[in-house]
């Protein structure tokens, strides 16, 4: 698995508030993206905020052990 973009290492987004946000809006955000998060105060702070803004951009979170890797594998 790649990660599609992630933000909470950057000093900017070392707040809650802020990583949600750029989290849930910008360019790299898409149908299967991957959103590498670190174990940080501010990335459990934000972690609710961003999934209420996926949602209500109509996106789904999803369990990572329920994928089918290209080979129709399920990955465990």
């Amino acid at each position: 698995m790649t990660w599609s973009y992630g933000y909470d290492w950057m000093e900017d987004y070392q707040d809650a508030t802020a990583l949600a946000q750029i989290s849930v809006e910008n360019d790299y955000l898409r149908n299967g993206a991957n959103i590498l998060m670190h174990d940080r105060v501010w990335t459990y702070g934000a972690l609710g905020q961003m999934i209420d803004g996926l949602r209500e951009n109509g996106y789904h979170i999803v369990d990572p052990k329920i994928i089918k890797a290209r080979n129709n594998i399920i990955m465990e």
